[in-house]
């Protein structure tokens, strides 16, 4: 089965949709006697997902052409050290400016020194995960309890290395200037004399990890190849009922963007959910000429079906980036699978193993060290492919496809997850 690329759109840009405008007053909850009116429903048989199998080989013969032609692991590899150079350094800042700069041959009582250094008791776990960092580039040596000091790091000016990344990889500045900003801060954010989120974006009310990574090469990379299925998913479709559609927490509309240029041809509804207020008004004013478009607030972190989205049960549910933020992962994808129609399709963009940047930016908000399933994620919120298996296959879906490996065996940092329920 061929996995066309079809209507490529980018995602950091203005569309223009087919007009015929359907959208509803956005944001007041959704209750059942409000909501759209669906047509008849599509009969499950014959859906091009019924055998994810069939679908998952094709499709990854298409993200390996692509990341190919691109380029993209190639250049991550080139570019994944200076990053993480760059996170130790700022470390290593920190500790200066704690007053406790590494100094070679001493030792490091990991619960004495929080103490000491008045890190907040929330901050601990991710604290030591940093100084673990200067453990990978040679500085320290573990021990029970925590390290020898190998060597004296030598000094470096973190702006330095920042202008240099700019000029070879302008891709990534929005990305640079908010390592920078945390990276400078890192001290006072530990002792919680600045929250992270403030740092993060100064309207919280608008604040998407989107805003960071819409031009990082690998972000769109799989946002696009997550809208790519969707044609061939869709179109044999065409002409027996109107499909709906949900996305979990769209944020900008990166990948709403991706989708919609290919249900052209295809019945459908499409809603898209947020939180905030702001970012729902920008999705309706950027899809305002997309016919059947509506918009929801949505709190992920509450029952789907409590918020009254079980009068929409979807036959594919899109989430990018997102899950991996909720408190109980087991409990949200088990809200997923009780709202789609049997055998609809959950479509996920998940990372699936931490970096360092992600940590120094994200490692000290409130979302970080907000999950209550600690015996799962005890280190950091992400998930490996195998768990994101395991606990999917547990919330009841019946078929699964993971892509993270591509054909040359070079490895994605996010994850494209098929389930069909």
């Amino acid at each position: 089965m061929n996995v066309p690329l079809t209507g490529t759109v980018a995602n950091n840009t203005e569309q223009s949709y087919p007009s015929d405008p359907c959208v509803e007053t956005p944001w007041k909850g959704l209750a059942p006697d409000h909501a759209p009116a669906g047509g008849p429903r599509l009969s499950r048989r014959g859906h091009p997902w019924d055998d994810l199998a069939t679908l998952a080989p094709p499709l990854r013969t298409l993200a390996t052409q692509r990341a190919q032609n691109q380029l993209l692991l190639d250049r991550q590899e080139q570019i994944q050290p200076l990053l993480d150079a760059l996170c130790a350094a700022y470390v290593c800042g920190a500790l200066e400016k704690m007053g406790e700069p590494l100094q070679a041959h001493t030792t490091i009582d990991f619960e004495a020194q929080v103490e000491r250094l008045g890190v907040l008791p929330a901050h601990r776990a991710t604290w030591r995960r940093m100084l673990g960092w200067l453990t990978e580039e040679g500085y320290l040596e573990a021990l029970p309890g925590g390290w020898r000091v190998l060597q004296t790091p030598p000094r470096r000016d973190p702006r330095k290395s920042l202008q240099m990344l700019c000029l070879r990889r302008p891709e990534y500045w929005p990305l640079l200037l908010q390592v920078a900003r945390c990276g400078r801060q890192l001290a006072s954010l530990l002792r919680g004399e600045t929250a992270a989120e403030q740092l993060l974006y100064p309207d919280a009310h608008q604040f998407t990890p989107e805003y960071l990574f819409q031009d990082h090469p690998q972000w769109r990379f799989t946002t696009e190849l997550a809208g790519a299925i969707v044609a061939p998913l869709v179109a044999p479709c065409a002409e027996t009922t109107a499909l709906r559609l949900l996305t979990l927490c769209g944020g900008l509309g990166g990948l709403t963007a991706q989708v919609l240029p290919r249900l052209t041809g295809t019945p459908h509804e499409f809603h898209f959910t947020e939180t905030s207020e702001a970012l729902l008004v920008r999705a309706e004013r950027r899809f305002h000429d997309c016919p059947h478009f509506h918009c929801h607030r949505l709190d992920i972190h509450r029952s789907l079906v409590e918020q009254g989205f079980s009068a929409l049960p979807p036959d594919l549910i899109f989430a990018s980036h997102c899950l991996h933020l909720v408190a109980d992962v087991r409990q949200i994808l088990q809200h997923i699978h009780s709202l789609l129609v049997p055998e609809g399709l959950l479509v996920l963009l998940e990372p699936v193993r931490p970096h360092r940047v992600l940590e120094l930016i994200f490692g000290l908000t409130v979302a970080w060290e907000a999950r209550r399933d600690r015996p799962l994620r005890p280190e950091h919120p992400y998930l490996s492919a195998a768990t994101w298996q395991a606990l999917l296959r547990e919330a009841g879906f019946r078929a699964v496809e993971i892509l993270t490996t591509l054909d040359n065996g070079k490895e994605l940092d996010t994850a494209l997850i098929l389930a069909k329920a």
